[in-house]
């Protein structure tokens, strides 16, 4: 079963979905932290470059 299963998590539809989800999740994340931002203006007491963490994913 498990060389089933790596035959199929291993071709490339299923990466290219996988990619698909994860860039739509990043997008997410990112939106979501602007609407923190925008509720919460000001200086933070440490501030954190989250745009250049998530182009590193």
């Amino acid at each position: 079963m498990l060389s089933l299963g790596n035959a199929y998590l291993c071709e490339e539809p299923f990466f290219i979905k996988t990619g698909i989800l994860i860039d739509s999740n990043i997008e997410k994340v990112k939106s979501g932290i602007l609407s923190l931002k925008k509720k919460f203006p000001g200086k933070f007491v440490q501030e954190v470059d989250t745009d250049e963490i998530l182009e590193e994913l």
